[in-house]
């Protein structure tokens, strides 16, 4: 029940599946060793005993746009545009894992008070005096940060970025695979009610400006607000 709700099991769980293993070539713990390096588990350490995290175990939803838009009081989404258009195939359930395997600053663990899914995970960092969620948006990821905006979202950014060719190593995707666009939603207000959608960013004059991907007609819009600007580095 704990693995369908939260994703989390122990190793005891794996004697119920009744699995033969072969002593000195190929142990249980060999088994947890080769999950964890392929990305698939990450360990989860609880004050009485000690689980593992199986985000593609988690209840298949998405999480709706109000419920996103408490996520997103004090920082504004960043998207993560990948080259292809779609985020390629077990790529964010092993950029979960990954993020929760880092050993160095900043460090993530599962959030404990929210709801998990297999679609949106939120992690926990003191490092970062906040929580991250990630979202699999299917064309795109999406990056949540509840902290206060400033130089802890390129930080949250670098990490990702980093962990994202770790990913692509260990599922044997093409190192371009990592190379992903940083941009926010689209800001424009559009004559016809269109769902959310990626807008292009650039910098003129050193200020940061959106343009409309679905109308070219739009005007770009200049944003000053750390909530949006702090995702990217100072121009």
């Amino acid at each position: 029940r704990e693995l369908i709700r939260k994703g989390l099991f122990s190793e005891e769980l794996l004697l119920y599946l009744s699995l033969e293993f072969f002593p000195n070539l190929f142990t249980q713990n060999h088994l947890i060793e080769l999950l964890q390096y392929l990305f698939i588990i990450a360990p989860v350490r609880e004050t009485t005993r000690f689980l593992y995290f199986l985000p593609s175990a988690l209840p298949t939803r998405y999480i709706t746009e109000d419920k996103k838009k408490k996520f997103s009081q004090s920082c504004e989404p960043l998207l993560l545009c990948f080259k292809h258009k779609v985020i390629p195939q077990g790529v964010f359930a092993a950029l979960v894992v990954a993020l929760m395997k880092r050993s160095t600053s900043p460090i993530f663990t599962l959030h404990e008070s929210i709801q998990q899914l297999r679609y949106s995970v939120h992690l926990d960092s003191e490092d970062l005096d906040g929580s991250v969620g990630l979202m699999d948006c299917h064309n795109w990821l999406e990056i949540y940060y509840t902290g206060l905006p400033g130089a802890r979202c390129r930080i949250i950014l670098q990490a990702i970025r980093e962990v994202l060719f770790s990913c692509a190593s260990v599922l044997h995707y093409d190192e371009s695979v990592a190379h992903v666009t940083p941009t926010l939603r689209c800001q424009n207000e559009h004559k016809t009610s269109m769902p959310p959608h990626p807008a292009k960013v650039s910098f003129v004059d050193g200020k940061l400006v959106t343009k409309c991907t679905e109308d070219l007609t739009l005007p770009p819009i200049q944003l000053f607000d750390k909530r949006y600007v702090s995702w990217f580095d100072e121009r």
